[in-house]
């Protein structure tokens, strides 16, 4: 076998090696979501999973997103906060595509409206959506004739909505038993910043100043 033969050998098997090693990790931390007994043990899983102690979530197959890591920090403040986070994206232009930046995961159902009228209220540029169930096949006919629906473009054509993003865990309803039973009382919120290509932050940080309020008087009450 010649010198480049063996190097291609090589690199296939570390290659293998090291998908392998990462599978098993995944499955490790998928299979951890199964036993969380309480909504505290998901808060911490995620936020172990956003600093990247945790490979996987029951929700995302696979590393924290490389996009998201300038996002990390608010993320987990997010979390600590209540509103786990489980999907997000910055705004920007990457290339030939442009995104709108966005946030999705589950809030208390208690504080859901007054987060979504403050959100409303306070950013002009935030548009809120609760998502209590899955989209019907109609439903998501009309969103593609919506464009706040639309997060990504490439050359001025949309390429993702909401709905994928939403309800991109199918695979993961041996997991989502657990994890229902144990968020039952929590909506699924999506926050979106309008604007197309922003690479601002100011809808993470307005959510995470509400949600420090909305805390503050449920500690008072």
């Amino acid at each position: 076998m010649d010198i480049e033969s063996k190097c291609v050998t090589t690199n296939h098997y570390l290659s293998t090696m090291i998908y392998e090693e990462l599978q098993e990790r995944i499955e490790e931390s998928i299979e951890t979501y199964k036993f969380a007994e309480s909504i505290e043990d998901i808060k911490r899983m995620n936020i172990a999973f956003l600093r990247g102690e945790m490979k996987a979530t029951s929700y995302h197959l696979g590393p924290l997103n490389s996009e998201s890591i300038p996002l990390v920090d608010k993320l987990i403040q997010l979390n600590e906060l209540d509103y786990i986070t489980t999907n997000s994206q910055p705004g920007g232009l990457f290339g030939c595509y442009y995104q709108r930046s966005y946030v999705s995961g589950i809030l208390p159902r208690k504080h859901v409206s007054s987060f979504v009228n403050s959100m409303n209220a306070k950013c002009q540029f935030a548009f809120v959506k609760i998502l209590e169930r899955e989209m019907t096949r109609e439903e998501l006919q009309w969103l593609e004739l919506e464009d706040l629906y639309w997060v990504t473009t490439r050359n001025g054509k949309n390429v993702t909505h909401i709905s994928e993003i939403t309800f991109a865990c199918e695979d993961f309803r041996d997991c989502y038993d657990v994890y229902n039973d144990l968020v039952k009382e929590y909506v699924h919120v999506y926050v979106m910043d309008k604007r197309w290509g922003y690479t601002g932050t100011d809808i993470l940080d307005t959510a995470i100043e509400l949600l420090q309020e909305i805390k503050h008087l449920d500690i008072k009450e």
